[in-house]
C-alpha cells in the first residue's frame, strides 16, 4: 500500500493500480465529481489568445472558401 505524496501522472496511475477494489471505486467517484470541461476551456481559451489556434483558424478559412465544407444543417440531417 501507498503512503505519502504521489505528484507524476505516472505515480498517480501506478498507486491507482495497486489500491484495493473498494477503494478504486471510491478513487473513479471522485474523478467524477472533478470539472474537466472547465480545464479544457481554460486551455482552448489560453491557446486562441497565445495564437496556437491562428494556423487551424487560416485552414478552416480556406476551406470554406473553396467550398469544402458542409453547413451544419447538412452534416446534421445526413443519414
Amino acid at each position: 500500500m501507498y503512503s505519502g505524496r504521489v505528484s507524476s501522472v505516472a505515480e498517480i496511475l501506478d498507486a491507482v493500480k495497486h489500491l484495493p477494489l473498494e477503494k478504486k471505486g471510491e478513487f473513479l467517484e471522485g474523478l467524477r465529481e472533478i470539472d474537466f470541461e472547465d480545464v479544457w476551456d481554460r486551455q482552448f481559451e489560453a491557446d486562441a489568445k497565445s495564437g496556437r489556434l491562428d494556423p487551424a483558424w487560416q485552414n478552416a478559412l480556406k476551406d470554406i472558401k473553396a467550398g469544402r465544407t458542409k453547413s451544419l444543417d447538412e452534416v446534421i440531417n445526413d443519414p
